[in-house]
């Protein structure tokens, strides 16, 4: 049994971590589509906020 359930939860890691870059490559993907440098996808647009005092 030592080697089934090493094999199984090994596939099972290895389903959940496709599943995650799956995602992972979709968000940033999405992120991509946002103009802004390519470096930085998140922060990308501040520079069109103005924070100025009323």
């Amino acid at each position: 049994m030592g080697l089934v359930s090493t094999l199984l939860i090994t596939l099972m890691l290895i389903w959940i971590a496709h599943f995650i870059i799956k995602k992972l490559r979709t968000i940033l993907k999405q992120i991509s589509a946002v103009q802004g440098p390519p470096t930085l996808p998140l922060i990308g647009n501040l520079h069109q906020f103005h924070f100025k005092p009323d």
